[in-house]
């Protein structure tokens, strides 16, 4: 299925609900980042290597990939109201940052693309 056809199976979805009009770029944001909150708390004051030991637990490891999915919900809504193609949006932006981040330069590094010299 690709990302269009899930995008429309989630516009019917609200549709069938009633649910078009709270649906608009403010609220949508805003449940976006209530939905980032609660991936992060679920990890949160955990090592690096304690929220991958999180993952061997199967009911958490659900538990995390719901509120994925949830953020990808609210992401694809919010780019279908506000008409923005995600996919070209987001091949757009890698473009960019493969610019930005030449391999050659970064690799192995984290820095911002101001401290490559």
């Amino acid at each position: 299925m690709s990302i269009k056809e899930y995008q429309q199976d989630l516009s019917a979805f609200v549709k069938e609900r009633g649910w078009s009009e709270f649906q608009n770029p403010v609220n949508l944001t805003l449940a976006l980042v209530g939905e980032v909150g609660e991936l992060t708390e679920m990890i949160q004051w955990k090592s690096p290597e304690e929220a991958r030991a999180k993952m061997e637990d199967e009911n958490f490891r659900q538990q995390f990939s719901h509120e994925i999915a949830d953020i990808l919900n609210y992401l694809l809504r919010l780019s279908d109201c506000c008409g923005i193609d995600i996919m070209h949006a987001a091949r757009e932006k890698l473009a960019l940052n493969i610019a930005k981040y030449p391999a050659d330069k970064v690799y192995g590094k984290a820095v911002k693309y101001t401290e490559i010299e």
